[in-house]
């Protein structure tokens, strides 16, 4: 019982999400969400209208071979509605399907940028909140927005289906109840449908499958979102202040990826052709049909053609909708978690508290360095009972070359942590150039910072951007060339100092490049 009640309580407490949902597409795109609401609308009412233009035409059929007589205005009647909606199926069929892909498109490049952002905007702090990691473990794959707007269909059409069921199940109770050979007519109309459904319960089959991607564009977001949520990287790019780096390189990326549509291999898999398969469905369909041709043959006034179909058309979308509601891989409430951690990641407060004043300051802009001051700082890692640092005091003057020497354990990477800000101090201040750290922007005290640390990453990107990425402006200068040139020779220089000019000449050898 309590977990019944738990689970309607979430199901209310989701329920804002959606609507807010709907309120994103809404500003994203008006004239496609409206499109989008009439096209729902229309294929919750096209079973019922083809039901009933099926009903129309058999009647007038049964009502010609009873009389005799054909009534010229009944027949043009039911040629027209018949005719009136294959068009009209067919017109929503091509508009659905352009308007899923415009809507698909913008919300996938909206979310995905929106998450993207917030997430590389996290601190290191909460980033290692376990709420936090949850969060971003269930959001997994979706920096692309791939999922965002796939959940969410899946989530509208769950809701739905539930009041469908409800209704269609109600119809054919009381239908099969009102027929002499109820039983047998259900089972003849009923069984055909659970075989279909068993034939697209798994669209790749047996074996083993991999895919693998050629579009460049692609390939180069997947390797910045992979490498902003990976854990490895979280003190570098936070440390380094590269999140602003990596989301222009992301967005650079999602404009190139204009109009491919489908990043989904299970979607790309589950739209090819399977010919067999369509061949048994068309089968299928037809069992009732011959089942009624038997009837006829032997007592030709059983019942209608027209009851016949009312009731095969009528069962056979009712066992499609249970069979998409139960066939979901998450359920109703799993689904609205998903969108309410969307959000929640989307709102996330930084534990890091940002200051209002860029840095170096106007007074400081021609200092060469940085003044730097600890007055009895202390500092424990969370979930940590030790201090890392305690009642440590200290001043660097501007300009000065100072070398930390300690044993292992000592506070040495804390103190460095602490001037960029990685972590906030347990108590005690610390002033950089005779301001207290906390009034600074953190990302532009970091920008002012050149940190090499121990844990050294290695990026999956070249070796020139691996390089260059240490002052992430230098990929402004590639539209000039001649700063381009400079950019370039500076980042050589840098693979001199450091020891791996052999090492990237070895590779150019290689490659030809």
């Amino acid at each position: 019982m309590y977990d019944t009640f738990r689970k309607f309580r979430e199901i209310s407490e989701g329920l804002p999400y959606v609507w807010r949902f709907l309120g994103d597409i809404w500003e994203i795109s008006p004239g496609h969400f409206i499109l989008w609401v009439f096209i729902q609308l229309w294929y919750s009412v096209q079973a019922a209208i083809t039901l009933w233009c099926t009903a129309f035409i058999l009647q007038t059929m049964q009502n010609i071979i009873m009389s005799g007589n054909p009534d010229v205005f009944e027949v043009r009647k039911a040629f027209v509605a018949k005719f009136a909606l294959g068009v009209a199926d067919w017109l929503m069929e091509i508009i659905s399907k352009f308007n899923a892909q415009a809507i698909e498109r913008r919300c996938r490049d909206h979310c995905g940028t929106q998450l993207f952002e917030a997430y590389t905007g996290l601190d290191l702090v909460t980033l290692q909140r376990k709420d936090v990691q949850t969060k971003l473990n269930y959001m997994s794959g979706t920096f692309l927005g791939d999922q965002i707007w796939q959940q969410f269909g899946d989530l509208f059409r769950q809701i739905t289906s539930l009041a469908e069921i409800v209704s269609q199940g109600y119809f054919l109770f009381n239908f099969f109840r009102s027929q002499d050979n109820g039983t047998v007519l259900a089972s003849v109309c009923i069984l055909p449908q659970i075989f279909k459904a068993l034939l697209y319960t798994d669209a790749f089959g047996a074996g083993a499958w991999f895919a693998f991607a050629r579009n460049q564009a692609y390939v180069r977001a997947r390797s910045v979102g992979d490498t902003a949520r990976n854990k490895n990287y979280f003190e570098e790019i936070v440390g380094s202040g590269l999140y602003r780096y990596l989301q222009t390189e992301y967005h650079k990326a999602q404009i190139q990826l204009k109009g491919s549509l489908c990043h989904n291999v299970y979607q790309a898999v589950w739209q090819s052709n399977n010919h067999l398969k369509s061949f048994i469905d068309m089968g299928l369909q037809d069992v009732s049909l011959m089942y009624y041709l038997a009837v006829v043959a032997v007592d030709p006034s059983s019942f209608s053609l027209t009851s016949l179909t009312v009731m095969r058309e009528t069962a056979q979308s009712f066992m499609w909708t249970i069979w998409g509601l139960f066939n979901q891989e998450t359920s109703l409430n799993e689904k609205l978690r998903f969108v309410r951690d969307y959000y929640g990641l989307l709102e996330m407060k930084n534990e890091v508290a940002d200051g209002l004043i860029p840095y170096p300051p106007k007074e400081c802009l021609e200092l060469q360095g940085m003044k730097i001051e600890f007055r009895n700082v202390s500092m424990k890692y969370p979930k940590s009972k030790k201090y890392a640092l305690r009642n440590v005091s200290f001043t660097i003057p501007v300009g000065a070359t100072v070398i930390l020497v300690g044993e292992n354990g000592s506070g040495k990477t804390t103190t460095v942590s602490l001037l960029s800000r990685l972590f906030d101090a347990t108590s005690g201040e610390i002033f950089v150039d005779d301001r207290p750290i906390s009034e600074y922007q953190v990302q532009t005290l970091r920008e002012a910072q050149a940190i090499l640390r121990q844990s050294y990453q290695h990026f999956p990107f070249s070796i020139k951007e691996n390089i260059g990425i240490g002052d992430p402006s230098w990929k402004e200068t590639e539209a000039d060339p001649v700063l381009s040139k400079k950019v370039e020779d500076r980042i050589m220089q840098a693979a001199k100092l450091g020891g791996a000019i052999d090492v990237i000449e070895d590779i150019r050898g290689k490659d030809g490049k």
